[in-house]
């Protein structure tokens, strides 16, 4: 199996850094890393060989998922104890193709109705409460995995961001 490491992350693809930038996920165990046209990394399901898991969308040459643009991404057979610690489960939210930051990459705009925007709204919020709190007042993984937690908490707060934006019509 394979997994695939994302480094030298930064929350601007124009930031000049400094210093290495901030460690990124580790995806896996992987049955493929595939790019194409160098624009998306494919991540293959591990027990469907030929199926995906989902996508990663490279922006100006780095890596985006979760709010922060990686430089650099290795795959391996073998994750190391350090990167075991930053093993995450891929979510499709979180690679969701950011803008693109320059004029020749950028998609085609689209117009919410302000039904519409009200509509995906209401539909975020209801995945909140109804998937995302619960774990989050779960006691068993509060004392066992804070991590975790973190991670959905990163989640919630995410989602409600976007919820925002949609009630906007963005």
């Amino acid at each position: 199996m394979l997994y695939l490491e994302l480094f030298h992350g930064r929350p601007d693809p124009a930031a000049d850094l400094d210093d290495w930038g901030e460690q990124g996920p580790v995806f896996g165990p992987l049955s493929f890393v595939h790019t194409t046209y160098g624009s998306v990394i494919h991540l293959g399901e591990p027990t469907a060989p030929f199926d995906t898991i989902g996508d990663l969308y490279i922006v100006e040459g780095l890596v985006y998922y979760n709010g922060m643009y990686y430089g650099d991404w290795s795959v391996s057979n073998d994750p190391t104890d350090l990167q075991r610690d930053r093993l995450v489960t891929y979510k499709e939210l979180f690679a969701t193709q950011p803008p693109a930051t320059s004029e020749a990459n950028k998609p085609a705009a689209f117009t919410l109705t302000e039904g519409e925007g009200l509509q995906l709204r209401e539909i975020l919020n209801r995945y909140i409460n109804e998937e995302l709190r619960p774990i989050l007042e779960n006691e068993d993984l509060a004392n066992n995995d804070p991590e975790a937690l973190r991670e959905v908490e990163k989640d919630v707060d995410y989602i409600t961001e976007l919820a925002a934006l949609f009630e906007k019509g963005r």
